[in-house]
């Protein structure tokens, strides 16, 4: 039935152009024609559901990269066997994740205390400001997405119906708004090290040590002793 479904819809140029262009009415399609086809076949394989949609989702993700970075699809019309080729591949891995995690668990240690320094409140505090001030640097709609997700933890199916989109679309249009926010934020930190840096260097200049200072006095007296002599 699954390979049914993949002949259903013939995949061109345009339709690989619309993704590479985000256009929403084709990533909404991409995302609902594939959830339906990789759901069987991973049904098959993944016993949790939970599984089965982080399988979807990083699906997805992967296939829309792969077509936005430089050189794209080279052959559209293979664009349905190319994400089943990407889903396996995760699946591969998430057998061989599973498989460490078993590992780690017969070797877990307790972990360690998780009390919060004051310290670790105050760096707290300050990364909460830097988050809201990148969060006013984005796009309207990546704001609104992160906000209701991240800041007020609105339910999930709740945004999906403000917005008007499938949870699979929501898990798109999330991960393209919190690499957007982690460029963005890694940026604002770059720009406020450099300006960290120069602000020293000035205050450095600003406040030369005692040694400077006497040596800049005795300058200063040698040449006024110089120009009284040529005064005279």
């Amino acid at each position: 039935m699954a390979t049914a479904q993949l002949n259903l819809h013939e995949f061109n140029e345009t339709y690989v152009r619309g993704l590479q262009a985000q256009d929403t009415t084709i990533e909404a399609h991409f995302v609902s024609y594939f959830s339906r086809l990789l759901q069987g076949r991973l049904r098959r394989r993944l016993a949790c559901s939970e599984s089965i949609k982080d399988v979807q989702q990083e699906t997805f993700l992967r296939a829309l990269t792969a077509i936005r970075a430089k050189g794209g699809i080279r052959q559209p019309e293979r664009f349905g066997a190319f994400v089943s080729s990407v889903c396996n591949n995760i699946l591969r891995e998430s057998y061989r994740t599973r498989a460490r995690y078993r590992a780690m668990d017969d070797s877990a240690v307790d972990p360690p205390d998780q009390a919060m320094s004051p310290e670790g409140m105050l760096v707290t505090a300050e990364a909460r400001k830097k988050v809201q001030e990148v969060l006013c640097r984005m796009p309207l709609k990546d704001q609104k997405i992160l906000r209701a997700v991240f800041i007020d933890q609105r339910n999930k199916d709740e945004v999906c119906r403000e917005l008007g989109v499938s949870r699979n679309y929501l898990r798109v249009l999330l991960h393209r708004a919190k690499q957007q926010f982690a460029a963005n934020y890694k940026k604002a930190d770059c720009t406020a090290k450099h300006k960290e840096t120069i602000a020293a260097g000035q205050r450095e200049r600003k406040a030369p040590s005692q040694a400077q200072i006497s040596k800049l006095t005795l300058i200063s007296g040698s040449r006024i002793s110089g120009s009284s002599v040529l005064a005279s």
